[in-house]
């Protein structure tokens, strides 16, 4: 528990870094954009309950700051505000019900971006890394089928918390043109809060977001 609470720590940490060292070529380069994509989301109980992955919509808004180039590496710090509906889907091999809860978030992570490539028109290779914030502004539950035996602790009862928080770790393609430039990005976003209580009163000592994020997203300079 303790690692898991320092992660963000550091992470943040190695963001503020990116952005305060100066030992490359300067670099003072603004961009803002928007993302659009698909999250595939499971929620990681213990005790262990049975899913598929509950699919639902992202999009959001970012702004990027470069400020450097180290050796091949184009540093940059990335913060977002992000729409993401994610949730879980139990899975039921007897087909007797079925049970899913949506739940809806405006996502912030601060992100460092590291990208290889060509800087003004061609194609960079980049990683993404840093926390994220979660807050939930709406949920919902849905059951279908014999509901007598929606008997387990997730049926009955709602869920806990509503702040989430975690780390971030993407990879993917950005083609530089003369219209702006267009990412591709896969992402894997990591929970380190829990949706429900995992005190010693709480049924669930461990129930974390997990969420494998695609998206496009597109970007315009504001400031070379």
């Amino acid at each position: 528990m303790r690692i898991k609470r320092a992660l963000p720590a550091l992470l943040f940490a190695m963001v503020v870094m990116s952005a305060k060292a100066q030992v490359g070529e300067y670099r003072n380069k603004w961009n803002v954009g928007f993302n659009g994509g698909v999250n595939l989301n499971k929620v990681g109980f213990n005790p262990r309950v049975k899913q598929t992955y509950q699919i639902g919509p992202g999009f959001g808004a970012m702004i990027r700051y470069t400020s450097e180039k180290y050796f091949k590496a184009v540093c940059s710090l990335q913060l977002e505000v992000n729409y993401n509906s994610l949730g879980y889907k139990e899975q039921n091999d007897e087909q007797t019900y079925s049970f899913s809860r949506k739940m809806n978030y405006i996502q912030v992570p601060l992100l460092a971006h590291m990208a290889w490539g060509k800087e003004e028109k061609g194609i960079q290779f980049f990683f993404n890394a840093g926390p994220y914030a979660n807050f939930l502004v709406s949920k919902e539950k849905t059951a279908d089928g014999d509901e007598s035996l929606l008997t387990n602790y997730h049926h009955i009862n709602d869920t806990d918390n509503d702040f989430d928080f975690g780390i971030i770790a993407g990879i993917g393609t950005e083609i530089n043109t003369s219209v702006g430039r267009f990412d591709l990005e896969v992402r894997y976003d990591y929970g380190l809060g829990n949706i429900y209580d995992n005190s010693k009163k709480g049924y669930y000592s461990i129930s974390n977001n997990a969420t494998i994020n695609a998206r496009i997203a597109y970007f315009i300079p504001i400031k070379k």
